[in-house]
């Protein structure tokens, strides 16, 4: 779908940030973002999470989550644990805010899980992510890899200049580890 983006918005995978999850800058490491999307619309910060598990579980504020099969009774099936991709993409847009110079306002936090019919009901809090998250000023939405269109259709509104947008992308390509913008997996 991000191959199919008109010419308007910049592609750029696998972005190697500095993660400063760490107690202090002297003890960061750094971290890879799936995509990022540079438009007149905003910053979009995807983060991909491939499932074969059909439910994700979880609340928007806590730091753990977990897929299951079905109703997670499946012995056979065992569940598995996932850190709270929120408060991880949370710090990916801080870290590129702070990068590139572009104001919080800009940025759309999105979480795609990919996978054949994946649930995401089971997460609590998703509808509130829409307007912020823990008092951040990212908009967050969780959505399957089919809404992902949506998304991008529902910010419509020019919110940087073609200049801008041009530059930010040339200072994010410069962090990417792909030499050539090949097909992303979404």
């Amino acid at each position: 779908m991000l191959r199919n983006l008109p010419s308007e918005y910049h592609v750029v995978d696998d972005v190697v940030i500095a993660d400063t999850a760490g107690t202090s800058t002297a003890h960061a490491t750094t971290t890879t973002l799936d995509h990022v999307v540079v438009s007149p619309y905003g910053m979009f910060v995807i983060d991909e999470k491939e499932t074969v598990e059909q439910r994700i579980e979880g609340d928007v504020q806590e730091p753990r989550w977990r897929a299951c099969w079905g109703d997670g009774r499946d012995p056979s099936r065992p569940d598995r644990e996932l850190f709270n991709p929120i408060m991880e993409n949370i710090r990916h847009v801080q870290a590129l805010g702070h990068i590139t110079g572009i104001p919080a306002e800009q940025f759309i936090s999105i979480i795609v899980f990919c996978g054949t019919d994946v649930d995401l009901e089971g997460i609590s809090g998703r509808k509130k992510l829409l307007s912020s998250t823990r008092g951040m000023p990212y908009p967050t939405r969780i959505i399957t890899e089919d809404q992902l269109e949506d998304v991008f259709n529902a910010y419509r509104k020019p919110r940087m200049n073609e200049f801008i947008v041009q530059a930010k992308s040339a200072t994010i390509a410069s962090l990417s580890m792909v030499e050539t913008h090949g097909a992303p997996e979404i």
